[in-house]
């Protein structure tokens, strides 16, 4: 089984990406290519509103991005892009004795419908957001394509990698995508045996373990009825210490132009409105959820029925209540 879920996959992903690669190898062409190239982007216009980054460890990767980027150097093309930007919105954490750098952090990307990033940054030139592969592997027509932060399209110019984009199943679940995902939500060929993959059979879940991802996220953003992103890793009960079973935990996300939906979710019990709060609203803490939702016409988040909800296949997908 492991043989053929390989090969599934990997058949999987190269039908999907030649209809979308064709474009960025005719840009890249080999025999053409000369130190003032202009990088394979995707022909197609920019269409997210804002990327979203969160996490309870904000400062600690941050610095460690920092300091990689030091070490390879300012002539480096691929950096790290988390020494651009500062926390757009820090929530303390709640619980008892909690050291005060302890809480979650949301940071908020958002770009004009030129692709121009708008938010403050550190880079000193403008950026652009940019779908393609800025440094194209010519032998590997199956390689993911970057969602990236553009200083230009010259391929000497310096990129600034954020995601990778996910496509879909070919089994038909195109329901969780297409989407914005890390590295580890993105299938390999060692999945069935990796621990740190969201998707996989190997996966543990601990207290400390992300259950949302990329495909939850884009689930939850283009389900219609569905009026909220709840990002809760909701951590099956073999797994949670009793009273602390609901935590927000690192996870990536975004929203197109004219989406709005609020992104809530519970850490250490209490409820939280991070982004795109109902009007009236500011970021923070949502005093009582079930209320709250009423206020707005709407039902309380519940559990989805299994973490991940989206897993690869033959696992059954879960759904949200």
């Amino acid at each position: 089984m492991p043989n053929i879920k390989k090969h599934y996959f990997k058949l999987t992903v190269l039908a999907l990406l030649c209809s979308v690669a064709i474009p960025v190898i005719a840009a890249a062409d080999p025999a053409n290519s000369n130190p003032e190239q202009l990088i394979g982007w995707l022909k197609r216009p920019w269409e997210w509103r804002y990327l979203m980054y969160i996490t309870t460890e904000w400062d600690s990767p941050k610095k460690s991005a920092k300091l990689t980027s030091e070490k390879i150097g300012p002539q480096a093309l691929d950096r790290e892009w988390m020494p651009l930007f500062d926390a757009t919105h820090f929530f303390q954490s709640k619980k008892k004795g909690a050291h005060p750098g302890n809480g979650i952090s949301v940071v908020l990307i958002e770009f004009d419908k030129d692709g121009k990033v708008t938010s403050p940054h550190k880079f000193g030139k403008p950026l652009h957001g940019r779908l393609g592969n800025a440094r194209f592997v010519y032998d590997r027509v199956d390689q993911p394509l970057d969602v990236t932060l553009a200083s230009g399209d010259q391929d000497v110019d310096p990129q600034f990698n954020f995601g990778l984009w996910f496509l879909g199943l070919s089994d038909g679940g195109i329901h969780s995508a297409p989407s914005i995902c890390f590295s580890n939500h993105m299938s390999s060929f060692y999945d069935v045996i990796n621990p740190s993959y969201l998707y996989g059979p190997a996966l543990h879940i601990s207290t400390e373990s992300a259950t949302v991802g990329c495909r939850e996220w884009a689930y939850q953003i283009k389900k219609y009825g569905r009026p909220y992103i709840d990002v809760t890793s909701y951590i099956p009960k073999p797994c949670y210490r009793k009273g602390l079973e609901h935590y927000i935990h690192e996870t990536i996300g975004w929203a197109g132009f004219g989406e709005h939906k609020p992104i809530i979710g519970k850490h250490e019990n209490v409820w939280y409105c991070l982004h795109d709060c109902p009007p009236g609203d500011r970021p923070g803490i949502i005093r009582d959820i079930k209320a709250w939702a009423n206020r707005n016409g709407w039902k309380a988040p519940q559990p989805p029925t299994r973490v991940p909800v989206f897993p690869d296949p033959p696992a059954e997908f879960g759904y949200y209540p």
